[in-house]
């Protein structure tokens, strides 16, 4: 239906915002040395992470904050989040979600917005979409062949590689589904559906180093919403036949409903912001071009 499932966002020129995200990679690859990981095998790869914002799933009762007091390395990685940086890199992020895909980000937005409003304390940025984020310390983040359930099936994540690699020759995303591989240099935002594709990474030279960011949010926070700020088990409990039947139809044509949020070429070039477009080129191609859309 030519709607846009992923794309590489163009790489800011600001120098501002390229120092901010060098340095947000130094307090990374800082942090991978002085952390307590005694796991690094996430099910994506054995790299090390630091995660903040808030999630829902997973064995949790509500919505929760990610970075808990308890956690392994709660004063680590308050303190690494302390950078102005990260708040910057959120909502460029955001910026460039909501340009390619407005009613898909007002989505998510939203049903951020509504959580925030039920629970103050859950920690987010302002002005960002994403409810949460994983910091994939490396020093070599190459993920496996893997999808990620837990995310929005029709939900899109925001990867931002850092380090120092060379993009033509490792680091490339691979969307198996689709059989596409394209190169994502470090510093640029690849969008992409990750609940739904197998996605991985072509490997980089043994001197070489790769970290990220990941932008996401649980599926499980739209339901959250969706079944007025209460468990699945809950809203199944005390709802009425009717409401249960109208809740049935709904997940019946959520495909179609996840779909409709995706944006077309030409309805977003009808608005007047897109002046021109470029295809994705094959690997090894040009890897600058506006954005890189499949």
């Amino acid at each position: 239906s030519g709607r846009i499932v992923a794309l590489g966002a163009a790489q800011s020129e600001d120098p501002t915002f390229v120092a901010a995200l060098l340095r947000i990679a130094d307090l990374l690859e800082d942090a991978c040395a002085r952390g307590n990981f005694s796991e690094k095998d996430q099910g994506r790869g054995n790299f090390p992470i630091l995660k903040w914002g808030f999630s829902h799933g997973g064995g949790r009762g509500s919505p929760m904050n990610l970075n808990l007091p308890s956690s392994k390395n709660f004063d680590l990685t308050e303190k690494v989040m302390s950078d102005p940086g990260f708040e910057r890199l959120a909502r460029q992020v955001s910026g460039a979600f909501a340009y390619w895909a407005p009613r898909l980000h007002a989505h998510y937005a939203e049903t951020k917005e509504a959580i925030c409003e039920w629970d103050p304390e859950l920690k987010h940025w302002l002005g960002c979409a994403f409810a949460a984020f994983v910091c994939n310390l490396g020093p070599q983040t190459i993920c496996i062949e893997h999808q990620d359930p837990a995310n929005l099936a029709y939900g899109w994540c925001c990867v931002t590689p850092l380090g120092n690699f060379d993009p033509t020759r490792g680091g490339h995303v691979i969307l198996w589904n689709i059989g596409v591989a394209v190169e994502c240099p470090a510093l640029r935002h690849f969008f992409l559906p990750s609940a739904s594709i197998v996605h991985s990474n072509v490997a980089i030279h043994p001197n070489e180093t790769r970290l990220s960011v990941t932008h996401y949010t649980a599926g499980a926070l739209f339901k959250f919403v969706e079944r007025g700020m209460m468990l699945e088990k809950d809203f199944k409990r005390t709802a009425s036949k009717k409401d249960l039947k109208a809740s049935a139809e709904k997940d019946r044509g959520r495909w179609k409903f996840g779909l409709s949020l995706f944006s077309t070429m030409e309805e977003l070039m009808s608005l007047g912001g897109l002046q021109k477009w470029s295809p994705a080129p094959a690997v090894g191609g040009d890897a600058s071009p506006p954005a890189l859309l499949f």
